[in-house]
């Protein structure tokens, strides 16, 4: 089953995560189209990711599984992302005008891990 965007519980869930910790959200992207519209949508939210004090650690394209299911065509790209806490995040992906429209198009799934 697909999962794209986040759901009230999910967003619940990080209650628990201290607030006055910097989080790194690890991403798995599986695009809808050859990534286009993905670079669309990161155009579209960088604006977004500049105001919340987001920081790309690193992104890269997945090429090959070296340890599990031996599939490394399930995801396409992979993106580290810091903020200071999981309030900026929050605040980041809710904020009015974020694209979340455009990222529900361009990806047909999707991981998404808080790690500290």
């Amino acid at each position: 089953m697909p999962h794209i965007n986040p759901t009230r519980k999910q967003f619940e869930r990080l209650d628990g995560i201290p607030e006055n910790q910097p989080v790194v959200m690890l991403n798995l992207l599986k695009f809808s189209d050859s990534g286009d519209l993905y670079k669309e949508y990161m155009k579209a939210a960088y604006p977004f990711f500049v105001s919340s004090g987001a920081e790309i650690l690193y992104q890269g394209n997945i090429i090959h599984t070296f340890i599990g299911d031996e599939n490394a065509a399930e995801w396409d790209k992979m993106l580290l992302v810091k903020y200071a806490c999981k309030t900026d995040f929050i605040k980041m992906t809710t904020a009015a005008g974020y694209p979340n429209a455009l990222r529900s198009t361009a990806l047909s799934d999707s991981r998404l891990f808080v790690c500290q």
